[in-house]
C-alpha cells in the first residue's frame, strides 16, 4: 500500500515542466493507484473494474479531471450499497473522434439537497462542470443516471484540449 501511495502522490504532485496536460492513460494509471490504496482499505468489500480502450489512453485531458468522480463513486456508493461496492471505469474513442468516459458505482443517486447517511452539496459535480466548460466549451456532455442499482456518470468530450 505504501508503494501505491507513493505512486499516487508522485503522479498527482509532480507535473511535467512544460505543464502539458496528461493523457487519459496517465490519469487512469493515477486512478488505479488511488483505487489500489482503497482496495487495501476495503478488502473484499470493494470490486473495481477498469476497461480503457488503448487508443483512448492517448487522448489528452485536464489533470485530475476524473478523480472527483471516482472519489464520489466510493463515498456515495459505500453509503448507499448494502454489500460489496462495485466501481467501474471505462473509456473508449467515439466515432466522431472524441472520447467517452464512464464512472459507475453500485448504490443510488444522492441528491444535493438529500439529507441522509452522507449529505451531498453537489460541489464536486459543479466544479467539474466549470472545468469542462473551461476546457471544452460547447464540446462536452456530462450526464448522470441512476438505474438498476447503479449510478453512472458519463462524459463525452468531442474535441481535443485547447493548446
Amino acid at each position: 500500500m505504501i508503494e501505491r501511495l507513493t505512486d499516487f502522490c508522485q503522479m498527482t504532485l509532480f507535473r511535467p515542466a512544460n505543464d502539458e496536460s496528461p493523457t487519459l492513460g496517465q490519469e487512469m494509471k493515477m486512478l488505479r493507484a488511488y483505487l489500489d490504496i482503497e482496495q487495501t482499505r476495503w478488502g473484499d468489500l470493494l470490486e473495481v473494474v477498469v476497461d480503457v480502450e488503448a487508443a483512448a489512453g492517448d487522448v489528452k485531458i485536464p489533470s485530475l479531471l476524473l478523480l472527483p468522480l471516482v472519489e464520489n463513486a466510493l463515498k456515495y456508493g459505500q453509503a448507499t450499497t448494502r454489500d460489496r461496492l462495485r466501481v467501474r471505469l471505462a473509456a473508449h474513442l467515439m466515432p466522431d473522434g472524441g472520447v467517452f468516459i464512464e464512472v459507475a458505482n453500485t448504490g443510488h443517486w444522492v441528491e444535493p439537497t438529500e439529507r441522509g447517511v452522507v449529505p451531498s452539496l453537489g460541489i464536486g459535480h459543479e466544479n467539474l462542470r466549470q472545468r469542462l466548460q473551461r476546457y471544452y466549451p460547447g464540446a462536452h456532455e456530462f450526464t448522470t443516471e441512476s438505474a438498476d442499482g447503479w449510478v453512472t456518470v458519463r462524459l463525452r468530450l468531442r474535441v481535443p484540449l485547447k493548446e
